[in-house]
């Protein structure tokens, strides 16, 4: 995702009150990484880049996978088009500094009346406790790495050389060959990915229904809202949130100073 460098001036030049608000009751913080130096201002729409998942090296990217394409996530933001975001200033600091680097938190401010999608947790790996239940992956602190490690193993135990593959069509046709047993190479899969392997086989006839009501946002606590100035963030503390709508972010002591400039 590209983000757009601004000065002060060219942000002020840029920001369009009319599609803007700068100050809303529920206020959006990106934390961003950085061995450089960070600007205070940045512009980016992010429908018009494909966000790469962080797991994607290396524990595949199954979930982005499955929320772009079930059914049950067509009115939601893409998140492969999206800006991820969180309600907590402090988790997003948390992220700016995670690994000792030059990190700022960002205060993110969409379009008015833009859709925003809701977590039910700090983090999605952590949002989808009802999906892994079905699944079978019962670990403590579950998360969808288990998921991602899972289906990685699975496709790698396939008689086919294969890489795992971002695209929708090679991951139905992985999940097909998994299923039919015949390509499988058992003595190379750990018990857990045999567990998920016996769920979805269980499931074969009608995977893709089963896959829909599993990974579907209601029972996993999923839920989208409009972003505007009336939207109150009260009943989401400390949320993960993503949209794919244009986006102003600026530099969190620098945003303060703004809408709070000394006397």
């Amino acid at each position: 995702m590209s983000y757009l460098c601004l000065d002060h001036d060219e942000f002020k030049k840029k920001f369009d009150d009319a599609e803007f608000d700068l100050v809303n009751n529920c206020i959006m913080y990106k934390g961003i990484e950085s061995k450089d130096r960070l600007c205070n201002f940045y512009f980016v729409d992010p429908s018009t880049f494909i966000r790469p998942s962080k797991s994607v090296n290396t524990n595949g990217n199954s979930y982005n996978l499955l929320l772009n394409n079930l059914e049950g996530w067509k009115d939601f933001p893409q998140r492969q088009y999206s800006i991820i975001a969180t309600t907590n200033v402090t988790t997003a600091a948390g992220f700016a500094k995670k690994n000792e680097t030059n990190g700022k938190t960002f205060v993110v401010i969409p379009t008015r009346d833009s859709l925003i999608a809701i977590a039910p947790k700090p983090d999605i790996w952590y949002s989808f406790s009802y999906a892994l239940e079905q699944l079978q992956i019962n670990h403590s602190g579950s998360s969808l790495k288990y998921l991602n490690s899972y289906l990685t193993e699975l496709f790698r135990s396939t008689a086919q050389n294969v890489q795992f593959d971002t695209t929708w069509e090679r991951f139905l046709e992985f999940l097909n060959v998994m299923t039919s047993r015949k390509y499988l190479k058992p003595k190379y899969i750990s018990k857990e990915s045999k567990r998920l392997l016996k769920v979805l086989i269980d499931k074969k006839t009608f995977l893709m229904d089963f896959m829909n009501k599993t990974f579907h946002p209601g029972p996993n606590g999923f839920q989208t809202r409009i972003y505007n100035t009336i939207l109150s963030c009260s009943e989401f503390p400390n949320n993960e949130i993503w949209t794919t709508s244009r986006c102003f972010l600026i530099e969190l002591e620098t945003y303060l100073k703004i809408i709070s400039p000394n006397p």
